[in-house]
């Protein structure tokens, strides 16, 4: 290499205090360069990157999918375990998704051993650098699960990469929030006595996930109250079902809608519907209505902002939506801000 460091070629220390080396050609992502710094493998990599080429690991070991030294080993070992398999099978589909996607894009041949907290970042900034901050700190989130696996019970691992490994900061939430004049175009578009107004109202005015309004029905509901399981926290000890009264306005929804004999949410021929297949049946009705970032998930934080600004406390909410105190205290402390500025606007006027 010349002593002049080509530009775009960075290095950090890891967490064992091994320098290494990444390509970075201005905001894009980083691309990890192996080899020993200077080396003609080295620079051959540095090269590739600059060209926008694929980097090839250079002086790792490349293994079979099936050698238990390799990552594709690892997640198929994982999968396969009852840590895995007591999951939801929504979360487990989820989980392998996400996995089957990191070892389809090159890592599967890597020796799981080797990979450290340097190229846990370098895979989370490369998905982040597309846009998909959020689908880069949920690789992230299934890494650390499966690796803690690997530390924990299959004792294959003396520490987990991911540990110190913090997810991509990003501006807004996770879900759209519906606005007024959204809510207004839904309930114009869908009026009382449609199947997708029953959907708004049972999500609205219940406060639940997706997973639980479509198994609703009316063994749910006794003395004017709504008891569910959730479905997401069922297998947690701690967990208790939400209790929620059922206002008038979602009885009237039930009453003058057509429902099933189990569940009150039925298709076209009468048949409960999967969550999967509720949620693209429910965006396609919002992208009919003219609310096309509108998601059933953005009613729950509808319903929330509604409560807390008129006075709900966190209690309220975590018996309502089963949140963490801590993500219902935000829901509160935001609300607190607005009640508390709209009380003391007024000082900034002198002559008031």
């Amino acid at each position: 290499m010349p002593r002049r460091r080509v530009k775009g070629l960075c290095s950090e220390l890891n967490r064992h205090g091994r320098r290494v080396w990444y390509y970075r050609e201005g905001h894009s992502a980083r691309i990890r360069i192996h080899g020993e710094y200077g080396s003609a493998e080295f620079n051959a990599a540095v090269i590739a990157a600059s060209r926008g080429a694929a980097v090839a690991p250079v002086g790792k070991t490349t293994l079979s999918h099936t050698d238990p030294n390799s990552f594709g080993w690892l997640v198929d070992e994982y999968l396969k375990s009852s840590a895995h398999l007591q999951k939801e099978v929504s979360t487990q589909k989820a989980r392998r998704n996400v996995l089957k996607a990191i070892v389809d894009a090159g890592c599967g041949s890597q020796p799981f051993r080797e990979l450290t907290d340097v190229d846990i970042r370098a895979l989370r900034d490369e998905k982040a650098a597309t846009g998909k901050v959020a689908m880069a700190n949920g690789a992230v989130a299934v890494l650390r699960v499966m690796f803690n696996w690997a530390v924990e019970e299959a004792r294959l691992l003396r520490t987990n990469p991911c540990l110190g490994v913090k997810a991509v900061k990003y501006a807004g939430g996770t879900n759209h929030v519906w606005t007024d004049e959204e809510v207004l175009r839904f309930e114009a578009a869908y009026p009382l006595g449609t199947r997708e107004h029953l959907a708004y109202a049972l999500l609205l005015y219940t406060g639940q996930r997706s997973s639980d309004v479509v198994r609703m029905g009316r063994q749910h509901i006794r003395d004017g109250w709504l008891t569910i399981t959730a479905k997401k926290t069922a297998k947690h000890a701690s967990s208790a079902p939400a209790q929620v009264p059922v206002l008038d306005v979602l009885s009237e929804a039930i009453a003058k809608s057509p429902t099933g004999d189990l569940t009150f949410l039925v298709d076209e021929d009468g048949v409960p519907f999967k969550v999967e297949a509720f949620g693209k049946w429910f965006r396609a009705a919002c992208d009919k209505a003219g609310v096309p970032e509108c998601t059933p998930h953005g009613l729950r934080h509808v319903g929330a902002t509604r409560l807390v600004d008129g006075g709900a406390d966190a209690s309220a909410l975590q018996c309502i939506y089963g949140w963490s105190m801590a993500m219902c205290e935000r829901y509160t402390r935001k609300a607190s801000r607005k009640a508390s500025a709209l009380k003391h606007i007024h000082l900034l006027n002198r002559a008031a």
